[in-house]
């Protein structure tokens, strides 16, 4: 959303069907750029002149509808830019996610394919063309298809001096020469999703990706970048678990932050192991030994006490298959470990493997199957033994399960507390259910 510097009630936002605008502060909406199965990517507004807006559309087959518009009106009437005589922007657009830039007069656009990546910018050359003046398009940066996949998010420009020019997605990339070659730079965390420089000091840039919120002094040099998101809840959980035996001891599993744990002796959570966290679980009678793992079954690892974590995957699918799979510490028997996805069922006693991921007989293959479905949908099965399944009848409850949601042994939604040392539980027999 894009919102009129002196003037609040006119505001303008993108959308899957394209460019809208609010002129009585988002009461009412009018369409303004629009072309059918075409929706925007982006939208800029010239804040020193703010009836000049720059957009882009995507469409997934038209190159007629796919572009770069700008509008001098404040978006009631918009030209889609191709160029001048020697220097146009491509014309093959379908299919091709476009991002625009602007610092001072000067436009920028990225075009995105699968397999490639490039950077136009105009120059000082102009032109008209029915009407409206456009300039003259040049390419500056273009890189390899690894490069390319990784520049997924937007591309920037310092709003006062054209050189600095910045690209995001996977990692963050700096230009100091307008955009004819980018340094990825060290510091911030992966998977870049927003940015902003300073109103005052452009030379202060910030970055939200997937680590939170970083600001760099120094247009972002390597090195230069410090966290400034402590105290925001903004971490997402994949899957989380209360300690039964220590009531205070909480750990989970989030995207792209790893596995962290929460003891109750500060509101800083520890980060006990890296990269991308998933399911976890912890043994129902010792609160010292821990379960995680990162994407794939493969990762799937065990930590006892202050030991190191140890793969316990082996035997389990390997290679990109079931990309967050559910696992799960028998609640009474603890030596017994069961994991589910698609349509298969795994049960291990006590693991240990030398490799993980085990492509081959013998690691050992700590898990074996013990429940293999025909389909993935509509079958839940049950067993009081793991070792005979019987299908069973759903009647409507008050309370309705939401697709994605998944039944455990005791609730995973919140902390939940331990029995006072010295009372007794009765253990309820267990039924096993399989979905």
């Amino acid at each position: 959303m894009r919102v009129h510097p002196t003037n609040p009630d006119i505001l303008y936002l993108t959308s899957s069907t394209g460019i809208h605008r609010s002129i009585d502060g988002g009461v009412t909406w009018t369409p303004v750029l629009t072309a059918s199965g075409a929706k925007a990517t982006d939208l800029l507004l010239d804040k020193a002149n703010p009836s000049r807006l720059i957009a882009a559309l995507y469409h997934a087959s038209s190159s007629t509808s796919a572009g770069v518009y700008s509008s001098i009106d404040g978006g009631t009437s918009w030209n889609k830019l191709t160029g001048c005589s020697g220097g146009t922007l491509p014309t093959a657009t379908a299919d091709v996610n476009i991002r625009p830039a602007m610092s001072g007069s000067r436009i920028f656009a990225s075009f995105k394919t699968s397999s490639s990546w490039k950077l136009y910018r105009t120059n000082t050359v102009s032109c008209t063309i029915e009407g409206q003046t456009e300039n003259q398009w040049e390419l500056g940066w273009s890189t390899d298809a690894d490069t390319a996949k990784a520049l997924w998010s937007g591309i920037y420009a310092d709003p006062t001096n054209s050189a600095y020019v910045y690209a995001t997605g996977t990692r963050f990339w700096a230009s100091s020469n307008t955009g004819t070659t980018f340094t990825k730079m060290s510091g911030p965390h992966a998977d870049h999703h927003g940015f902003a420089t300073d109103p005052v000091d452009p030379k202060i840039i910030y970055t939200a990706c997937d680590g939170g919120i970083y600001r760099s002094p120094n247009r972002g040099a390597s090195d230069t970048w410090t966290f400034i998101g402590e105290g925001l809840t903004n971490v997402e959980f994949y899957d989380s678990v209360n300690a039964v035996t220590q009531s205070n001891l909480y750990i989970g599993g989030t995207q792209d932050n790893g596995t962290i744990q929460y003891d109750g002796s500060s509101t800083i959570w520890e980060h006990i192991r890296d990269g991308d966290g998933a399911t976890v679980d912890i043994d129902p009678t010792d609160a010292g030994i821990l379960y995680s793992m990162h994407q794939y079954p493969s990762s799937l690892s065990h930590k006892k006490g202050t030991e190191s974590w140890k793969c316990i995957g082996c035997g389990l699918p390997t290679g990109s298959t079931c990309f967050n799979f559910h696992f799960q510490v028998h609640p009474t028997t603890p030596s017994i470990m069961l994991a589910s996805c698609g349509t298969s069922l795994w049960r291990t006693t006590n693991p240990s493997c030398t490799t993980c991921p085990d492509t081959t007989s013998g690691a050992p293959l700590a898990w074996t199957t013990i429940l293999t479905l025909a389909s993935g949908t509509g079958n839940v099965k049950r067993s009081a033994s793991m070792a005979t399944w019987t299908s069973t009848t759903w009647v409507p409850a008050r309370a309705s399960c939401k697709p994605g949601r998944r039944a455990r042994a005791g609730s995973r939604s919140s902390p939940r507390p331990a029995p006072a040392l010295g009372t007794s539980r009765s253990i309820p027999s267990i039924q096993l259910l399989f979905m």
